[in-house]
């Protein structure tokens, strides 16, 4: 089913309504309810006479909503509506619950991965520190950030003193051609000066 919550004709049904309004829409009686029209041949076929569409939301936000239906037109009464809004707002909090671990998560990844690159970063000092010859500082580069970094891969390229040539000095990791980087670099062939 294609339910908006615009103020159209797919808008003026209790769900639409619901997520609008941002309140509890009752439809006692799908069968002969004008506003549900554009769904009437479908909720039939699914045995639907009647329906209740509760919004689910986290504080000022809507999430969108929980539709229940019944076989009966007319089967919701007062005291099953109170007990259906407390359910959607108890499944809206859940929802909140559950956001909130899912951003923690992430956050925690993200921490996590920014410390590797401090870990990255005091390895490369040290290594600066340490390693006098530049084309073992740059292989232990590549090294390092993909042993310690946990990149993919890398890759040294040394530009040559005319501009124009990009020569791979060095590479660790899994190696995998990147068409845009090498398109993007005119490519030594060996038979020039090398950097």
């Amino acid at each position: 089913l294609q339910v908006s919550w615009n103020d159209d004709a797919r808008g003026h049904g209790p769900t639409g309504r619901a997520i609008r309004e941002r309140r509890t829409q009752v439809c006692r009686h799908i069968d002969t309810d004008p506003d549900f029209s554009p769904w009437r041949q479908e909720a039939h076929r699914e045995g639907y006479r009647s329906s209740v569409a509760l919004p689910l939301l986290l504080e000022d936000e809507r999430i969108g909503a929980l539709s229940i239906y019944a076989d009966r037109p007319d089967a919701f009464d007062r005291a099953e509506l109170a007990l259906l809004e407390e359910l959607a707002a108890d499944l809206a909090f859940g929802l909140k619950a559950l956001r909130a671990q899912v951003q923690m998560r992430r956050q925690r990844q993200q921490l996590d991965r920014l410390a590797q690159i401090v870990r990255l970063h005091s390895a490369i000092n040290a290594a600066v520190i340490r390693i006098r010859d530049r084309d073992e500082l740059l292989q232990e580069a590549c090294r390092l950030a993909t042993d310690v970094g946990g990149f993919f891969g890398a890759v040294a390229w040394v530009v040559d003193g005319t501009d124009r040539w990009a020569w791979m000095k060095c590479r660790a990791g899994q190696m995998v051609l990147d068409g845009e980087t090498l398109a993007s670099l005119e490519r030594g062939d060996g038979s020039g000066r090398a950097p």
